[in-house]
């Protein structure tokens, strides 16, 4: 929005020129090196045949978006939408079936000094993973809370170790407590690994790979020596690359596989992280439109779960759209009620739970509207977005929803005066402007 307010003129704007037949011109001076061309007439996927990443940020019809959707998807094309509708922001990333990312977030590569290296059972990660492998079934355990999960645990530990918690203690003990009682109790019969104790914090993650030297252990070499080591491995020898798995609450503690064979840890030791290339699969905006996947990093904690709504409303925005060819006119309360009915007959607002009537309304009578303030945040997000194509840094998985509706208040909201601030004016009022 800001650029084409920079490279155009009202000489353009009275030619009847499109924005981007209007922008080409100077864009392509931006940046010499850059290939820059204007598409006139209707976007197929022909059109978007020769291209590496295609992004929509327009109010493009929801058909004509999953059609050029699975065709990208299929043919390993990134694809990102971005929408604005007032105070709504929405953005959504496909990079395909088989995207390799070789970076996930451009930091350094971390290193640690080993304090202690020693062979233990495989600790359990949580509550979950210790009742999976004593009969509860990954649909059962979906259903349970944390509380009915802790339960399980004591039920185990009194049916198959024979000890009892008394009920006080059964409150009061937190989780990690409760696990580390479950591995000292039903450790024996776990697979071995190698734990170890860094002198400082780690600051690693589940899945990272380190190199690991200068480790010396009383068994120099032991079975089939590799360069690579998974977590299920039994390694032949110790200063090599190792997958890693952290302690649950230790930030101190990693763990790397079966070091049994090598003898007792004799001392020394660096560990250095590898950044490893990993292929991650993401979903079509078909299969995502009915199950969306939200970005963590982007979700509101003071108004938890309003990205759910926020789905709804684009979801009920997108097909009066279909509908009618057009978005719903600026505080017409007509098109809004029309919306509200939509959003009510959706299947994904019955299975998220998630229709808000007040919410709904409010994107449809200001989806018109467009801020400076959001187009900068969408901006930014998808031309960084853009760049992940390469393989350096992870793409967003898979929605973002962002909105500010609460700062509207439908009782102030002016009418348009025919000026350059009729937005704002629409959005806060006239008072506000003033």
């Amino acid at each position: 929005m800001n650029v084409i307010l920079c490279v155009t003129s009202e000489a353009d704007v009275k030619s009847g020129k499109t924005r981007a037949q209007a922008c080409e011109k100077k864009l392509s001076e931006i940046n010499p090196f850059t290939y820059f061309r204007t598409h006139v007439g209707p976007i197929t996927s022909e059109s978007v045949n020769d291209m590496d990443v295609v992004i929509f940020a327009d109010s493009t019809p929801l058909v004509k978006l999953v059609e050029i959707n699975d065709y990208c998807h299929k043919k390993g094309k990134k694809f990102i939408y971005v929408s604005l509708y007032g105070m709504m922001m929405s953005i959504f990333s496909d990079f395909g079936p088989d995207h390799e990312i070789y970076d996930s977030n451009g930091d350094a590569e971390r290193s640690f000094v080993i304090d202690k290296l020693e062979t233990v059972p495989q600790p359990f990660a949580n509550m979950g993973e210790f009742l999976k492998s004593y009969g509860v079934s990954e649909e059962k355990l979906k259903k349970m809370g944390y509380r009915d999960k802790k339960l399980a645990c004591f039920d185990v530990l009194k049916t198959e170790a024979q000890l009892e918690v008394d009920e006080k203690r059964k409150k009061s003990m937190s989780a990690n407590e409760l696990l580390v009682l479950l591995d000292k109790k039903f450790g024996h019969g776990r697979k071995m690994c190698g734990k170890i104790t860094t002198i400082h914090r780690h600051l690693l993650s589940d899945g990272d790979f380190v190199r690991l030297d200068e480790i010396v252990m009383s068994e120099s070499q032991s079975g089939e020596t590799k360069k690579i080591y998974k977590l299920t491995d039994k390694i032949g020898n110790i200063n090599t690359t190792c997958e890693i798995k952290t302690h649950r609450s230790n930030p101190n503690v990693l763990y790397i596989g079966d070091i049994s064979g090598l003898g007792t840890y004799k001392g020394g030791g660096i560990g250095t992280q590898v950044k490893m290339p990993k292929k991650t699969s993401y979903k079509s905006l078909k299969e995502e439109l009915s199950n969306p996947t939200f970005e963590i990093a982007f979700a509101d904690m003071i108004h938890f779960g309003d990205e759910r709504k926020a789905h709804v409303a684009w979801m009920a925005v997108q097909k009066f759209l279909s509908e009618s060819k057009r978005l719903p006119y600026l505080l017409d309360e007509k098109d809004a009620m029309r919306c509200v009915a939509i959003a009510k007959e959706l299947e994904i607002a019955k299975s998220l739970g998630s229709f808000d009537e007040e919410f709904v309304t409010k994107a449809a009578l200001f989806a018109r509207a467009e801020t400076n303030a959001f187009a900068s945040i969408a901006g930014g997000v998808v031309a960084q977005e853009a760049m992940k194509q390469t393989g350096k840094y992870t793409p967003i998985s898979q929605w973002i929803h962002f909105h500010s509706l609460q700062m509207l208040d439908r009782k102030a909201a002016g009418k348009p005066q025919g000026t350059r601030y009729d937005h704002y004016i629409t959005l806060f009022g006239e008072k506000f402007m003033e």
